[in-house]
C-alpha cells in the first residue's frame, strides 16, 4: 500500500497568562461501596471470514497446502466434488484448495458459472507438481506492486497525479457481470467516463468494441487493436478499442493488443 503522509508535530501552545485556571474540583464525599456483581462471560466477536482464504493459507500454511494437492487428479468428477462443496463446512486449507483447483480447471479462470475445461491441443495449465515454483513465481512478480482492493473510483481519486499512467480493464459492454454479480453495471461505463473527463493524470482503456462504447467515449482519443476472442476449440480475431486521454504515436493507432 502507499505510503501515508508524514504528519508534522504540532508544537506546544504557550501559557496565555489571560486564561484564567480551571477552579479546583470540590471534594465529594465518600460513597459507600457496592457488593460486587459477577462478570458476564465475555462473547468474542466473530472475525470477519474472507471471500477465499487463498492468500493467508499460501502465507501461513505452504507445505500444507501443497500437501493436499499432491494427489487430486484434473478430472471433471474431482472439479464437479470441489465445485458442490459447502465452503462453510470446510478448513480454510480445504477452501484454499478447493478455490485454486476451481479457479485453475475452469474455463478462462471464471469465478462465476464456472465449468470444466478441456482441451484436444493442449495441455491442462494446472501443473500439480509444480505448485510451488508457480506461487514462488507470482509472488516475485508481485514483491514490488502495491495491492488495493476499493471501488474503482476511490482508486482513481486517490492515485491521480500529474505523473499517474491508468491502465483501465473493465468488464466487456454486455458482460458486465462476468466477473461476478454486482461488481459492476451498466450505469458503471458513464460514472467512469465522468470520472476519467477529471483526473490529472493519463489514461489507456481496452474493451469490446461496441455503438454505445464509441458513443460514450466520443470525446476522447479512440483507436483500434487486433486480439483474439477464445471459446470452446475457437478463436475469432477481432478488434477491439483502445481509448485515451492523450494523442497516442501514429505508429500504434491500429495495433495487436494480444
Amino acid at each position: 500500500m502507499p505510503l501515508e503522509p508524514e504528519v508534522p508535530d504540532v508544537p506546544e501552545l504557550p501559557e496565555l497568562p489571560l486564561v484564567p485556571e480551571e477552579p479546583d474540583e470540590p471534594e465529594l464525599p465518600d460513597v459507600p461501596e457496592l457488593p460486587e456483581l459477577p462478570e458476564e462471560p465475555l462473547v468474542p466477536e466473530e472475525p470477519d471470514v474472507p471471500d477465499e482464504p487463498l492468500e493467508p493459507v499460501v502465507q501461513n500454511h505452504l507445505e500444507e497446502f501443497v500437501r493436499y494437492l499432491k494427489w487430486i487428479l484434473i478430472a471433471r468428477n474431482e472439479f464437479n466434488r470441489f465445485k458442490i462443496a459447502n465452503p462453510e463446512t470446510l478448513t480454510d486449507i480445504q477452501w484454499a484448495v478447493r478455490f485454486y483447483c476451481l479457479l485453475k480447471m475452469a474455463y478462462n479462470s471464471k469465478i462465476p458459472n464456472q465449468f470444466f475445461r478441456v482441451s484436444k491441443k493442449r495441455q491442462q495449465s494446472l501443473n500439480l507438481l509444480r505448485i510451488e515454483e508457480d506461487l514462488s513465481a507470482v509472488h516475485r512478480r508481485l514483491a514490488r506492486v502495491y495491492i488495493e482492493n476499493m471501488h474503482y473510483a476511490d482508486l482513481i481519486r486517490r492515485f491521480d497525479g500529474p505523473e499517474t499512467f491508468f491502465y483501465v480493464a473493465p468488464p466487456y459492454y454486455g458482460l458486465e457481470d462476468y466477473y461476478g454479480k454486482d461488481i459492476f453495471h451498466r450505469e458503471d461505463f458513464g460514472i467512469l467516463r465522468d470520472l476519467l473527463t477529471t483526473i490529472n493524470g493519463k489514461f489507456i482503456m481496452s474493451i469490446n468494441d461496441t455503438p454505445e462504447i464509441r458513443e460514450l467515449f466520443k470525446g476522447f482519443n479512440v483507436s483500434t487493436a487486433a486480439t483474439n476472442y477464445k471459446s470452446i476449440g475457437k478463436i475469432k480475431r477481432v478488434s477491439e478499442l483502445l481509448i485515451t486521454n492523450y494523442e497516442p504515436a501514429a505508429s500504434t493507432r491500429t495495433c495487436g493488443l494480444f
